[in-house]
């Protein structure tokens, strides 16, 4: 147990650094010294969340948190995560764009989804935290919660500037996705946190840095897609 509690602050202090290097680029134009205030105040909620979680995750009181929780059998939660990127898209079909195109945001969204795997599975592996269940011994961060907090923080960029009850909506998803990855015993209050907390942070640098942001292989090609309603039910148009 000690040998997992050394292990998962060295993470925490991983990703820490990681997020301080961030906060600390050094730039004189003006605009870019307010992008980085920006990206401090979005990563204060996701950093406390994954310091708080690997705290907790040391801590008995998990054990007495976990059995205060209703239980529920379902595998509701292994979908719910994909409903704020489900409304994403939804809405760019029916003409309600975001902040970026269909293409972007897939970009961005699948940049974040992978950053997210590669360090929730190194954690996963490295800490082999046991779970409340006893099936195995992946338990501390919670993977389906940090998936649920990439969809939604994908969404909240995308729609903040345009419309706070869509942004902020998917955090009601990912939320729910996390309690149910507790009450259906898969998961301690501190993997859901530090889950939720890893899933935001990768998105919000994905976003702040945009990667392959000139890489757009249908600039040139008026690509675009449209929701119609016809008699009984409703299509989907891809124009080229």
């Amino acid at each position: 147990m000690k040998q997992r509690g050394v292990i998962a602050k060295l993470i925490v202090l991983f990703l820490f650094i990681i997020n301080i290097s961030v906060f600390c680029i050094e730039n004189d134009s003006t605009n870019s010294c307010k992008k980085n205030s920006s990206i401090i105040y979005q990563n204060i909620i996701p950093a406390t969340f994954i310091i708080s979680g690997a705290i907790l995750s040391e801590n008995k009181i998990k054990y007495e948190w976990q059995e205060k929780f209703p239980r529920t059998d379902t595998h509701i939660d292994d979908f719910l995560w994909l409903v704020p990127t489900a409304a994403m898209y939804s809405l760019n079909i029916c003409g309600y764009e975001g902040e970026n195109n269909w293409f972007d945001q897939s970009k961005y969204l699948g940049i974040s989804l992978c950053a997210n795997y590669i360090i929730v599975n190194a954690i996963k592996y490295g800490v082999g935290e046991t779970r409340p269940d006893s099936s195995n011994n992946y338990s501390f961060p919670s993977a389906h919660t940090s998936l649920a907090f990439v969809s939604a923080t994908a969404l909240y960029h995308e729609y903040k500037d345009i419309n706070p009850y869509i942004a902020y909506g998917g955090y009601l998803f990912a939320g729910a996705t996390g309690i149910l990855r507790i009450t259906n015993n898969k998961h301690f209050t501190s993997d859901v946190l530090a889950g939720a907390g890893i899933g935001m942070l990768v998105t919000n640098l994905v976003y702040y840095f945009k990667p392959l942001e000139t890489w757009q292989p249908f600039e040139n090609s008026d690509v675009s897609m449209q929701c119609y309603s016809s008699g009984n039910g409703l299509g989907l148009a891809v124009h080229f």
